[in-house]
């Protein structure tokens, strides 16, 4: 029986997909032409060394970088009823053992090794953050970890799927029915329109009305790398009178803000809210005791937050650049209780 908690899972997955989509990234929904997939009978199999992996959140990104195979990540989000639910290190060694294994899926034969291969990259979204052990395990692989719970303004999202209760399906016992979720969802996001015309909700269709159009509202987040080190999702102020996400100058100066309840990126001087998000503690913690962040460097240049932006079907794109002030590391350090003197 599919339990609510995987019903969740699967709203939070596609909802990251929709939204990475001007981050550059592109949506797989199909093994058709791509001797790396199979169509497996719940959903998407991504193959590997020794096993096929069913992975249904896959997206490429969209740009070619030299001297490199392209780039495909491999996305999981977990949803928690309770916020002291944290996601565990057994999460991050199921992705350790999967990104191994499809890593390895190459073969030469007839002595010509193929071309479909990929640089793989995983990510594991959270609505309520993780364990210390994951943390750290995750830094040792490089595996991804983007907590959601302290950004304030994905907030909404959160709680719309956090509503939702197994009464609110029509649910079957089949293996179907979560590859039937993901690819109405998939669709009603590019269509909303259509809405009333779908089977997901029997009992409330206004929870994935509301959902989408949450997901409209925002029109895409960005996924930045503070100096090109620790990835951060960046979701845009919402409001009806927020600067488009598409109409980003190529820089700003900003400042980075903790209010008690949430993280934010905002203009240095106005202090005019730009973006949310939120970070790992004890992730961020390793990346300054090891110094890979440290305002003591002589390269104040790299002291940003560097996104990739595109829109118009992925015709257009630009990096935007968001320059840190120079108490950037020291106050985010303070706020989160890190000593920066410490190396291991």
């Amino acid at each position: 029986m599919v339990s609510i908690g995987q019903v969740q899972g699967i709203l939070l997955e596609e909802v990251l997909l929709r939204l990475l989509k001007v981050s550059g990234y592109r949506t797989i929904e199909t093994a058709y032409g791509d001797s790396t997939l199979n169509k497996g009978g719940a959903g998407l199999e991504v193959l590997g060394r020794g096993s096929k992996h069913q992975i249904d959140a896959i997206a490429d990104f969209i740009v070619a970088q030299p001297f490199s195979n392209p780039q495909r990540l491999l996305l999981e989000a977990k949803f928690h009823q309770k916020s002291t639910n944290k996601t565990g290190i057994e999460v991050v060694r199921n992705a350790v053992g999967v990104l191994k294994d499809v890593n390895e899926y190459w073969v030469s034969r007839d002595k010509i090794p193929p071309k479909a291969r990929y640089h793989y990259q995983y990510a594991v979204f959270s609505s309520t953050g993780y364990t210390a052990p994951a943390q750290e395990y995750a830094y040792a692989q490089d595996i991804y970890l983007i907590p959601l719970n302290r950004s304030t303004f994905f907030q909404p999202i959160l709680q719309t799927i956090g509503a939702l209760t197994i009464d609110d399906f029509e649910v079957k016992t089949n293996g179907n029915f979560c590859r039937r979720l993901r690819e109405e969802i998939r669709d009603i996001f590019e269509n909303i329109e259509r809405l009333p015309s779908y089977r997901i909700l029997y009992k409330n269709k206004s929870k994935i009305e509301e959902l989408c159009n949450q997901c409209h509202q925002l029109n895409g987040e960005l996924l930045g790398m503070i100096n090109r080190q620790i990835p951060i999702f960046l979701v845009p102020y919402p409001d009806a009178e927020a600067i488009d996400i598409r109409e980003l100058y190529n820089s700003y100066d900003v400042e980075i803000d903790w209010d008690g309840e949430g993280w934010h990126i905002q203009k240095s001087g106005s202090g005019e809210k730009l973006f949310s998000f939120d970070l790992p503690r004890e992730l961020f913690s390793l990346y300054v005791k090891n110094g890979y962040l440290s305002t003591d460097s002589d390269l104040r240049e790299t002291e940003e937050i560097q996104a990739f932006l595109t829109w118009g079907n992925y015709n257009h794109s630009r990096i935007i650049t968001f320059r840190l002030d120079n108490s950037w590391l020291k106050n985010l350090c303070n706020t989160l209780d890190i000593s920066q003197d410490t190396k291991f």
